[in-house]
């Protein structure tokens, strides 16, 4: 790099008269690459905005959810059912709702990378790649996030008293 720095200055001087100027076209790339890697790197950040809404949004229906459904928990506690098979159930229901949700963002995402791949960059000979590693890892910790808020609403279900069920619901 030193030694096309250099040529460039002693170019300059010769063409300083004519008003030309040198530029290393790596150097011009390279800016414009951090520029663009910038805004893809805002992208993705407002997309985790995104996510972390979803999440959270998921979290305030489930506890809605829970409340709405606390004579039917009751009952199935009355006919048997552990806490434990409480919490499985809601666990099993909010893991299929969000991964749903997950991996439709997700194919949605390898769609929009697919296209910009297609429109910009397959002409210029680049290579489709995609970040697997991050694309499992955002999937597992949404998920565990999911989990995560969602764990006290469904506690609580899984703690509703089934005599206290049956009583809410004669009266």
């Amino acid at each position: 790099m030193q030694e096309k720095e250099e040529l460039v200055e002693a170019m300059e001087r010769g063409f300083i008269d004519d008003g030309m100027e040198v530029e290393i076209i790596e150097v011009s790339v390279k800016e414009f690459q951090s520029v663009l890697f910038g805004i893809f790197n805002i992208f993705q950040s407002y997309l985790m905005l995104g996510l972390v809404v979803g999440i959270a949004g998921l979290g305030i229906v489930t506890i809605r959810s829970v409340s709405e459904r606390s004579h039917q928990t009751g009952i199935l506690r009355a006919i048997g059912f552990q806490r434990r098979m409480v919490v499985a159930g809601y666990i099993l229901e909010l893991s299929w709702i969000s991964l749903l949700g997950i991996l439709n963002g997700v194919i949605i995402g390898i769609g929009f990378h697919w296209y910009l791949y297609d429109r910009f960059w397959r002409s210029e000979g680049a290579e489709f790649t995609m970040p697997w590693v991050s694309i499992v890892s955002i999937i597992f910790a949404a998920w565990l996030l999911v989990l995560l808020v969602t764990a006290l609403p469904v506690r609580r279900a899984a703690a509703i008293c089934p005599a206290e069920a049956l009583r809410e619901l004669t009266s």
